[in-house]
């Protein structure tokens, strides 16, 4: 199971804060970095609490990814329902887990977050050359990401499941998601 948790808004504190905000990158920064300490706590708040689990919290640019370790989980259960809510993972990313029956977690950045365009089309093409368009975007996309991870390993909580599938997960993940390249997180 993958849950995804976005770092909350930055918001400032009555109108002077926010004027301050939109003005200071260092003051910006300063609350970027509490609320990502602020979420990363709560999840470890949870997991004292819930030490049965074991998971691996990862860093991506706007939160927090959890993937499980400990057992296989029921994409539409009660049971992760139940997680999802407790841990506050991403609205949009519960339903999409719910509607399309399985998790998902991107390993690759987002192209914009590595000064990348976006892709000129989606599936399904209207025809072979819009095809031709997105599988060329596609080749240059691979090329300009080479240099940057999708997440970044914070660490593991709890003793994984000797279960292979979970293991050849993290595995794959892992590598693809280059965990362990030292290149920037994007």
């Amino acid at each position: 199971m993958f849950v995804d948790i976005d770092f909350p808004q930055i918001r400032g504190d009555g109108f002077l804060d926010t004027i301050k905000l939109i003005f200071s990158p260092k003051l910006r920064g300063a609350k970027q970095e509490a609320l990502k300490q602020q979420t990363i706590a709560s999840v470890e708040r949870w997991w004292q609490q819930n030490l049965n689990f074991s998971f691996r919290l990862y860093l991506t640019p706007e939160g927090l990814r959890l993937l499980f370790t400990d057992q296989l989980y029921d994409p539409t259960s009660e049971e992760t329902s139940k997680l999802f809510q407790q841990l506050g993972a991403d609205p949009l990313y519960v339903r999409l887990t719910e509607n399309q029956n399985g998790f998902r977690a991107r390993l690759t950045p987002k192209p914009w977050r590595c000064d990348f365009k976006k892709p000129p089309n989606t599936y399904p093409w209207d025809d072979t050359q819009a095809e031709q368009r997105y599988r060329d975007w596609q080749q240059q996309y691979s090329k300009a990401t080479t240099n940057f991870r999708a997440c970044k390993l914070h660490q593991a909580y709890g003793e994984p499941a000797e279960i292979d599938s979970i293991q050849s997960i993290v595995r794959y993940h892992d590598h693809q998601a280059k965990i362990a390249d030292n290149v920037p997180l994007a």
